[in-house]
């Protein structure tokens, strides 16, 4: 039985057993190139933490007049849609580097999540869910979507939102 913590925190750090990686990386490069496969002979647990995607602002500066509130569809300090791409993107590198372990399909039971308590974090949670577990044509609801809802259990962190 394999548990992989996925968590969410107001801070970067993303573990694996060979580099550090960023979402600049992912989001530049290949999001399936690895540069090698975890060891499935000794792999026995896996804990990622990493730090939303990109963002608007979360408060604009006063003094400068061209940058309105109204700048900002999304609202400020929310996702922006290149924030979901690199939460996507980052979801098909964990795919490609631990896919082995986690199955073709979501197992609620085997991926843990925590977050903090804001939209960003748990829309990047989401959006990483989609690039780690693509849908299958039969858990798609709507196929033209590409898309299926998860029972996200994504926990919020006590002191960080």
């Amino acid at each position: 039985f394999m548990i992989f913590m996925l968590l969410l925190f107001p801070f970067l750090l993303i573990l694996t057993p060979y580099r550090f990686i960023s979402c600049q990386l992912i989001n530049e490069g290949n999001p399936t190139r690895v540069e090698g496969e975890a060891n499935t002979d000794t792999l026995q647990f896996v804990q990622l933490l990493w730090r939303h995607g990109d963002r608007t602002p979360i408060r604009l500066i006063p003094t400068d007049t061209e940058n309105k509130e109204e700048s900002w569809p999304e609202g400020l300090g929310e996702l922006t849609k290149v924030g979901m791409t690199q939460q996507y993107r980052l979801g098909q590198w964990i795919r490609a580097r631990y896919g082995k372990f986690l199955g073709e399909t979501w197992n609620k039971d085997a991926v843990y999540i925590r977050s903090s308590d804001y939209n960003r974090t748990l829309m990047s949670a989401q959006a990483a869910l989609a690039g780690l577990f693509p849908p299958l044509q039969d858990d798609q609801f709507e196929p033209s979507i590409g898309w299926f809802a998860t029972n996200l259990r994504a926990h919020c962190a006590p002191g960080y939102g």
